[in-house]
C-alpha cells in the first residue's frame, strides 16, 4: 500500500486504500485493517490532550499492531499523553521495540493484579519495562 486518499465514485467521496496498479474501498478491508486506519485518523487528527485506547490491538495482526504502535508513539512524540489497556504482549513488544531511549523515559506500565479479593496495583518505568521483557522474559500482561 502506497497511501490512504479519498476517491470519488459515482460523485461520492471513499476512503480508499491505494496500491501501485489499482486501489481498493476501506469499507473492503478486515476489521484489524479498518481498526488500524480508525486508531491512526483518531491519534493523528488530535491536536492535544489524552487519549485513551482500550485494546487497540483488537482483531489485528501482527504486522498491524506493529504499525499501532508506530502510531501510537507518534501521537506521544507530538505531545498526546496516550493511556491504553491491553492483554496483548505483542503490542507491549512492539511499544518496546519502536520506541526510542526519549519515548521509554515517558513511559509507565501498571499492572492490576486482584489476590484474595484485593485489587493489588505494581508500576514500571520504561526502561523497567524494556529489561522486563528483553532480557528477563517477564509476562507483563
Amino acid at each position: 500500500m502506497t497511501n490512504v486518499e479519498i476517491l470519488t465514485e459515482n460523485a461520492e467521496p471513499i476512503l480508499h486504500f491505494v496500491f501501485a496498479d489499482h486501489s481498493v474501498p476501506a469499507t473492503l478491508a478486515g476489521d484489524g485493517i479498518q481498526a488500524l486506519l480508525r486508531l491512526s485518523l483518531a491519534l493523528s487528527a488530535s491536536g492535544g490532550g489524552i487519549a485513551l485506547l482500550e485494546e487497540p490491538e483488537v482483531h489485528q495482526h501482527p504486522g498491524a499492531i506493529r504499525r499501532s504502535a508506530r502510531a501510537i508513539l507518534a501521537a506521544v512524540r507530538r505531545g498526546i499523553q496516550v493511556v491504553l489497556t491491553t492483554h496483548s504482549l505483542e503490542l507491549i513488544d512492539s511499544l518496546v521495540a519502536e520506541s526510542l531511549d526519549e519515548d521509554l523515559a515517558r513511559m509507565s506500565l501498571y499492572r492490576l493484579i486482584l489476590e484474595d479479593g484485593v485489587l493489588k496495583s505494581s508500576r514500571l518505568d520504561g526502561p523497567d519495562i524494556c529489561f522486563s521483557r528483553t532480557t528477563v522474559e517477564d509476562d507483563l500482561r
